[in-house]
């Protein structure tokens, strides 16, 4: 099954995940909505892809940011 991912999360090491840094990169791509509901709906769902599906430190990280996202 294919995680569904940013670049972000590619990228950064999974102890370095947060949320800030997520929207200063999110913010510089084309298809960045100027909403945060829907921002943050989109990061909800890579944070769970990343939690069902990543490696375990990964899954370790993307649960504790959904921890504080909710």
């Amino acid at each position: 099954m294919q995680v569904f991912t940013d670049p972000y999360f590619e990228n950064t090491a999974s102890k370095d995940f947060q949320f800030l840094d997520y929207y200063r990169h999110w913010q510089k791509q084309a298809d960045f909505y100027f909403s945060f509901s829907e921002e943050a709906d989109r990061l909800w769902r890579y944070l769970k892809s990343l939690a069902d599906f990543g490696l375990d430190n990964v899954k370790s990280a993307a649960k504790r940011m959904q921890s504080l996202l909710q």
